[in-house]
């Protein structure tokens, strides 16, 4: 948990998000807790393209912000695929999810 004066700004943290992934998504980020502790993030990335969101929610640790840029990498090389291309097509072999172990 953190005081609200020395979390990370969550202003700049979501414009980074924001710039890594660029104009086809919108990202909102928000902190809460109690009173003047702020203890989880939300984070929400919606892909203006196809509606597809993403929602992560956790801890907020001093390391929370690396996380999610990490996070946030991985989401964008993977709708950056042809795959997820084909996914979004009306063929009739395109996949319908897909399912990954680990980002």
């Amino acid at each position: 948990m953190l005081r609200v004066e020395s979390a990370p700004s969550i202003d700049v943290v979501q414009q980074r998000l924001a710039a890594l992934l660029g104009p086809r998504f919108t990202v909102t980020l928000t902190l809460s807790g109690d009173g003047s502790v702020v203890s989880h993030y939300h984070l929400e990335i919606e892909h203006n393209g196809s509606g597809l969101t993403l929602e992560d929610s956790g801890s907020l640790n001093p390391g929370y912000a690396e996380r999610l840029l990490a996070l946030t990498g991985h989401l964008k090389a993977m709708l950056e695929t042809q795959t997820f291309e084909k996914m979004l097509s009306d063929a009739p072999d395109r996949p319908l999810v897909w399912i990954r172990d680990r980002m």
